[in-house]
């Protein structure tokens, strides 16, 4: 557990389905900055996570940090 003040956290997902090819994107929005080596490892975390393991496989995922 890192304990990082990353204070409220908004999430944002589309979906997009073009030419038989479903892309979700995700844009993440924390209300206290975050360094870069953070956000790299928030999106790490976000593209392992089971629920984009699954739709990975089916999918073309992004993630976003504002």
């Amino acid at each position: 557990h890192k304990q990082w003040n990353v204070g409220a956290i908004e999430i944002a997902v589309s979906l997009k389905r073009e030419d038989g090819k479903t892309t979700i994107s995700r844009q993440l929005k924390f209300e206290h900055p975050l360094i870069d080596e953070q956000q790299q490892r928030l999106i790490q975390v976000a593209k392992n996570c089971p629920v984009s393991k699954t739709l990975g496989a089916a999918s073309e995922l992004n993630v976003q940090i504002n």
